[in-house]
């Protein structure tokens, strides 16, 4: 049995993540944080007196200083499926992985990361295109670009830089451009456009999130897993190549 703490509990990814896994067998929410007051929820962290094997994050970077001291406080995995953290932030998140297992993942759908390796094998083929990331998110969303456009956004700078390595750093005559656009309106789950727009053709490559169940899945199943790992900083990639054996 895995017992799971949420910090983000009351809200909606924290909720659907709660409700998804009480139908699960192997896996048991022992607890959850929010700054909303409700019975069923810590609001202080001198309060949290739960067993937990691993600590899932959707709360936001408000939480990071609450977050570390649990995890350190009680040992444990740690999972963050927030946004838009700074760069200290994300620091100090990553240094707790020389004790504690760790992951810092912006979107734990399956699809979504095959979608961060099909974007980087059509940077490696197409580094000389100019190319355009557009996020789609509901109007509530809080950052901009997203976290998963942040992703894509590295893995374009990875294969255009494994491109140039193979060319062994061959000058193009221009800087291929690279931009992000971020729209925000109504109740939209997550879509994420990458397009290469090359001298006569164009390539757009789409994920289309069509329920918040898929990242709750993940979250779960990531989780799981995550808590059995020794200290280290782990990625989506890893649980894909381990648990369920495909190379990205």
């Amino acid at each position: 049995m895995t017992n799971i703490f949420i910090f983000g509990v009351h809200g909606k990814m924290g909720a659907l993540t709660r409700r998804l896994a009480q139908a699960k067998r192997d896996v048991c929410v022992s607890g959850g944080f929010s700054t909303k007051r409700h019975s069923d929820a810590f609001t202080s962290i001198d309060q949290v007196s739960v067993p937990m094997d691993v600590i899932v994050d959707f709360s936001s970077p408000s939480a990071t200083d609450y977050i570390v001291r649990l995890c350190q406080k009680n040992s444990c995995a740690l999972l963050v499926a927030s946004t838009g953290h700074t760069p200290d932030q994300i620091e100090r998140i990553k240094f707790l992985s020389f004790k504690h297992p760790v992951m810092i993942s912006p979107n734990l759908s399956i699809g979504v990361n095959l979608f961060f390796a099909l974007t980087e094998f059509a940077s490696r083929a197409f580094s000389h295109a100019d190319t355009c990331i557009i996020d789609y998110h509901h109007s509530q969303k809080k950052d901009a670009p997203s976290g998963t456009a942040k992703a894509l956004a590295k893995a374009i700078e990875n294969g255009k830089n494994n491109r140039q390595n193979r060319l062994n750093e061959e000058r193009m005559e221009r800087e291929p451009q690279v931009a992000t656009l971020s729209m925000r309106g109504g109740t939209i789950v997550g879509k994420h456009d990458v397009i290469f727009a090359c001298h006569g053709e164009t390539i757009t490559l789409t994920h289309n999130a069509e329920s918040r169940e898929i990242f709750a899945d993940g979250a779960i199943e990531v989780a799981t897993w995550l808590a059995k790992k020794s200290a280290g900083l782990y990625s989506v990639k890893d649980y894909i190549r381990e648990a369920l054996h495909v190379e990205l």
